[in-house]
């Protein structure tokens, strides 16, 4: 099954009010191809799926959101300075909180082969 979501892709900075957004699709399941182990690939801004109507799509989407949600599926990180943490982009649905004051980021993302790896194609 294919899942759709539609981008906004932000132009420079100096034009902030430009937007562009374009359709981008993906795999609902990944497949890791070492372990052979099946994650959902769906988040919150799924548009829908390929060959689903709207109301079937959006269903589909809050069925699966609902599990993926639950409390005992969550993990919520309480920062402290010198903290590092590591996770596989693939498989984990994140996201971040709002938060005050001055924010410290080092971000490194690493790129590793695919047939190690499942990633969208």
């Amino acid at each position: 099954m294919i899942l759709i979501y539609a981008m906004c892709i932000l132009t420079a900075p100096i034009f902030p009010k430009i937007r562009t957004s374009i359709r981008v699709t993906h795999p609902a399941v990944l497949i890791n191809p070492q372990t052979r182990i099946r994650t959902r690939y769906v988040g919150p801004g799924a548009r829908g799926f390929e060959g689903l109507g709207d109301t079937e799509g959006k269903a589909l989407k809050e069925e699966l959101l609902s599990y993926q949600l639950r409390p005992e599926h969550t993990y919520q990180h309480k920062w402290r300075m010198g903290d590092m943490l590591i996770y596989d982009n693939a498989q984990l649905l994140h996201k971040r909180d709002a938060y005050e004051g001055i924010r410290f980021l080092k971000a490194t993302r690493l790129f590793l082969s695919p047939d190690r790896f499942a990633v969208p194609d």
